[in-house]
C-alpha cells in the first residue's frame, strides 16, 4: 500500500517540479483510501499552494453490487462544479478509475 502512495505522490512530486500549475482557482483533490484504511494514509501528503483535499469515506456496499455501480455512488461526494484529482489506493484505485471512465476529471 505505501508503494502505491508513493507513487502517487512521486508523481505529483514529479508534476509539480516540471512546472504543471493547477487550473484556475483551487483544485480539489479527492483522496481515497485503500479497504480497510482512513485519512490517516494520508496525513503526510504535502501539496503545491492551488491544492485543497478531501477524504472520501465508502458507501457499506450492497449485496451482489458491481465494481461499476459501486463507483457511481461515490459521485455524489465530488463536487464537479470545481476542477478536482481522484487518487485512489487499492481497491479505490480502480473506484477511482471507473469514476474518470464516466466524470473525464
Amino acid at each position: 500500500m505505501r508503494g502505491v502512495l508513493l507513487i502517487a505522490l512521486l508523481f505529483l512530486i514529479k508534476t509539480a517540479s516540471i512546472g504543471i500549475q493547477p487550473p484556475a482557482g483551487d483544485t480539489i483533490i479527492y483522496l481515497f483510501p485503500g479497504q480497510g484504511s482512513d485519512e490517516r494514509l494520508f496525513k503526510h501528503l504535502v501539496l503545491p499552494a492551488g491544492y485543497d483535499t478531501l477524504h472520501i469515506s465508502y458507501p457499506v456496499p450492497e449485496k451482489h453490487e458491481t465494481l461499476a455501480a459501486y463507483a457511481m455512488r461515490f459521485i455524489e461526494e465530488i463536487d464537479l462544479s470545481t476542477p478536482y484529482i481522484l487518487v485512489g489506493v487499492s481497491l479505490c484505485g480502480m473506484i477511482c478509475t471507473e469514476l474518470s471512465d464516466t466524470l473525464s476529471p
